[in-house]
C-alpha cells in the first residue's frame, strides 16, 4: 500500500438472540393436619351461637308488628272478639260469610278453639264502649283478643266519647288477660273519618302490648260494600257496612297479623289460610 492509504475497519453487528426456557417446577407440600376436636367443637359452638342470635333477632323483629298465637297443649285456644255491628255480623248475607265464622275456620284449621263474642249494636247512634269494659267475661283470661269498635263513634264523629272510653277498655282487657296476644282493629269507614280514631287506638293497644290493623284502607275498596245497597237475597241493606267480600277482607286482615310458632322453629302464618 502506498503512502497516504488509510485502513478501513468494518463494525460487525452481532444479533442477540434471548431464548426463555420454561421449567414447571412440582412443589411438594407435606398433608395437613385436621384441626383437634376441640376447636372443631369451638366452631360449631360459636355457629349455633350466631344462628341463636339471628332466630332471635328475627323473632323480635316479627314479635314487633305481628301477634304471637300459642295453641295451649291442653285445652282449646281462648279467643275472646269485642266489637260492634261488624262483629254481630251486619251485612253479611250468611252466618258463614260474617268475618267472625271465617276467622274461626281459619284458627280451627291449627287447633281447637273456644270463641268469646262480646259485641254492642249502635245505640241512638253511638257505641257505648265504655259499657263493654264492665261486661267482659270475670274472672276467664284468653289467649288472643281482638278489639274492633270506634266505626259508630267514627261515624258520628264523637271522637270526646271515644277517647273517653277506648283506652279504659283496652286496658280493662290487659289486665284481664295478661299474656292474650291482642290485635286492635281501626273504625270501618273512609280515612278522613276514621284518621284520629285509628291514631288513639292504635297508641292505646301499643300501650298494652298489643298490635294495630287499619280497616279504612279496606273500606275504599267499593266491592267490600254493596254497592246497590242490596243482599244477594234481594233484602235492602246499605252502602256502609261490609260486604260479603267486606267481610271477608276484614277476616284475611287479622289472619295476616297472626303468626303461630312452628315446633321447628320456623314461624308460620293463617296469611295464606283462602278465605272464600
Amino acid at each position: 500500500m502506498g503512502r497516504g492509504a488509510g485502513i478501513l475497519r468494518v463494525a460487525g453487528l452481532t444479533g442477540l438472540v434471548a431464548t426463555t426456557i420454561l421449567t414447571t417446577v412440582t412443589v411438594l407440600t407435606p398433608p395437613v393436619a385436621p384441626p383437634p376436636a376441640a376447636d372443631l367443637d369451638r366452631a360449631d359452638a360459636y355457629v349455633a351461637q350466631v344462628e341463636s342470635r339471628m332466630a332471635q333477632r328475627a323473632e323480635a323483629a316479627l314479635d314487633a308488628v305481628t301477634v304471637k298465637v300459642v295453641f295451649p297443649p291442653d285445652r282449646p285456644l281462648r279467643v275472646l272478639l269485642v266489637g260492634d255491628a261488624i262483629t254481630l255480623g251486619s251485612s253479611a248475607s250468611t252466618e258463614g260469610t260474617r268475618y267472625r265464622s271465617l276467622l274461626a275456620a281459619g284458627l280451627e284449621s291449627k287447633g281447637p278453639v273456644e270463641l268469646t263474642v262480646l259485641a254492642s249494636s249502635a245505640t241512638g247512634g253511638t257505641l257505648k264502649t265504655d259499657e263493654l269494659a264492665a261486661r267482659l267475661p270475670a274472672r276467664k283470661a284468653f289467649d288472643l283478643v281482638l278489639v274492633m269498635v270506634g266505626t259508630n263513634e267514627a261515624a258520628t264523629a264523637d271522637l270526646a266519647g271515644f277517647t273517653a272510653a277506648y283506652p279504659g277498655l283496652v286496658s280493662a282487657i290487659r289486665a284481664a288477660s295478661p299474656t292474650a296476644g291482642l290485635l286492635c282493629l281501626g273504625a270501618w269507614g273512609d280515612k278522613k273519618s276514621t284518621a284520629e280514631f285509628d291514631r288513639l287506638a292504635e297508641d292505646a293497644c301499643g300501650r298494652n302490648q298489643g298490635r294495630f290493623r287499619p280497616l279504612n284502607g279496606l273500606f275504599q275498596s267499593e266491592k267490600n260494600r254493596w254497592a246497590d245497597k242490596k243482599l244477594p237475597d234481594g233484602r235492602a241493606t246499605d252502602n256502609f257496612f261490609p260486604s260479603d267480600l267486606g267481610h271477608a277482607a276484614i277476616a284475611k286482615t287479622i289472619q295476616a297479623a297472626l303468626r303461630f310458632p312452628d315446633p321447628k322453629g320456623a314461624p308460620q302464618s293463617m296469611a295464606d289460610q283462602r278465605v272464600h
